[in-house]
C-alpha cells in the first residue's frame, strides 16, 4: 500500500478498506423516496452488524444505491478496541456523538461533539480499547460541494456565543448554529428545549431533518422518543408543525439539503463513484486536517468547574448517600494533550 506521508495522517498504517464490495450489485434503497414523510425509531431497531468491520454495527436511517459508500443516514456503533481502516470520504461525512469516544488522528471526539469533514477526508477513525463503545448518528456522501470548512464544535459547551435564545409559544428555547452554507441553502443547528415548551414551527425551504438527541418530542400530538429521526420532504415547505415538549429535549436540525440529497442520489445509481479508496486522489489532494483540540477544552472546563466546587463554601461534604452512586455509564479515557495545543 502507498503510504501517505501527510504529517497529519493516521499515526498507524492498518490495511485499506474493503468498502466497495457492492459496487457492481443491486441497489439498496431505504426510505429512499425523498418525496415521503419517514420517522424512525432508532432505539427500537435492532442492530445489522457490518460485513467487512467485526465490532461495528449499524442502524441505517436511509440509504440509496449499489455501493457501500453511497448517501446514508445512519445510526453507528464502534465496539472498544475496533479499529477502521484509513479510507477516504469522496463526499464528506456529518456525524454527532451520542455515547462514548470516537477518534482519530485529529483528537477525541466526545459526547455532545458535531463534526463535519468536507469531500476527500482521509482518515483512520478508532475507539482506544480502555474505552466502552461509541455510538455516533453519521450522515456518509451527503455533501456536494468542494471546499467547506472542517468543523467540530462542542454543542455541550454553554458558553459558546453563538447560542441565542427565543421565547416559544410557550416556554423558551436556545439554538446553536453549526453549519449553513448560503450557496446550497443547507443548515445544520442545535436546539434545546425547556421542559414545558411549546412551539408552532414553519418548515423552511428545501426539506427538514429533526433528530431527537435526548428527551421527547410532541410532534403534532405524537410523542417522538429520544433518537427518533424525521424527515419531512421538501415539497412540504411552509407546513406548520406543532411541537412541544414536557421534560425537555436536545435537537439536531437540518433544513434545506434535501435538493443537494437528490442530485447525490441520482449519482449513486453507480457506486464505483463512491469509492473509500484513498488511493483515488494523490496525497496532495487528501485533506486530513490537524488536531482540533475541542477535546483539551473540554477536559480543562470541567477540571476548573471541579476545582471551582471544591473551592465553594457550599461543597462542605454531605451525608453519606443510603445507596452506592451508580457507575458511569462510559468511563473515557483521554489521549495526551498534544505539545503544540493551545
Amino acid at each position: 500500500m502507498t503510504q501517505d506521508r501527510s504529517p497529519h495522517a493516521p499515526e498507524y498504517s492498518p490495511p485499506t478498506h474493503d468498502q466497495d464490495a457492492l459496487a457492481g450489485g443491486p441497489i439498496i434503497a431505504v426510505h429512499a423516496d425523498l418525496e415521503e414523510r419517514a420517522v424512525v425509531e432508532t432505539a427500537s431497531m435492532p442492530w445489522s452488524p457490518s460485513p467487512w468491520i467485526p465490532g461495528i454495527d449499524r442502524k441505517f436511517l436511509d440509504r440509496y444505491g449499489n455501493g457501500q459508500f453511497v448517501p446514508s443516514t445512519s445510526v453507528v456503533s464502534f465496539g472498544s478496541g475496533v479499529r477502521d481502516p484509513y479510507h477516504a470520504h469522496p463526499h464528506g461525512e456529518e456525524f454527532f456523538v451520542l455515547s462514548g469516544t470516537f477518534t482519530d488522528h485529529t483528537g477525541d471526539y466526545l459526547p455532545g461533539f458535531y463534526v463535519r469533514h468536507p469531500m476527500r477526508w482521509c482518515h483512520a477513525p478508532y475507539v482506544d480499547v480502555r474505552n466502552q463503545a461509541a455510538v455516533v448518528w453519521v450522515k456518509v456522501s451527503q455533501i456536494a460541494e468542494e471546499g467547506e470548512p472542517i468543523i467540530v464544535t462542542d454543542t455541550c459547551d454553554p458558553d459558546l456565543p453563538a447560542w441565542t435564545a427565543r421565547d416559544g409559544l410557550r416556554g423558551k428555547l436556545r439554538a446553536l448554529p453549526l453549519y449553513a452554507s448560503a450557496r446550497t441553502g443547507e443548515r445544520v443547528w442545535i436546539e434545546i428545549w425547556e421542559p414545558g415548551t411549546e412551539d408552532l414551527v414553519i418548515q423552511p425551504p428545501g426539506g427538514e431533518e429533526v433528530f431527537v438527541i435526548s428527551g421527547s418530542l410532541i410532534d403534532d400530538g405524537v410523542v417522538r422518543p429520544e433518537l427518533t429521526w424525521i424527515r419531512n420532504p421538501a415539497r412540504a415547505a411552509g407546513t406548520p408543525w406543532r411541537r412541544s415538549t414536557d421534560l425537555g429535549c436536545k435537537l439536531l436540525m437540518k433544513s434545506g439539503h434535501m435538493p443537494m440529497i437528490a442530485r447525490l442520489y441520482d449519482r449513486a445509481k453507480d457506486g464505483s463513484r463512491f469509492s473509500s479508496s484513498v488511493h483515488q486522489y494523490r496525497e496532495d489532494q487528501r485533506i486530513h486536517g490537524a488536531r482540533h483540540g475541542q477535546d483539551i477544552k473540554r477536559h480543562d472546563r470541567e477540571a476548573a468547574a471541579a476545582l471551582a466546587r471544591l473551592d465553594s463554601p457550599s461543597s462542605a461534604p454531605s451525608p453519606p448517600s443510603p445507596s452506592p452512586p451508580a457507575a458511569p455509564s462510559s468511563p473515557h479515557v483521554p489521549r495526551a494533550k498534544p505539545a503544540d495545543a493551545s
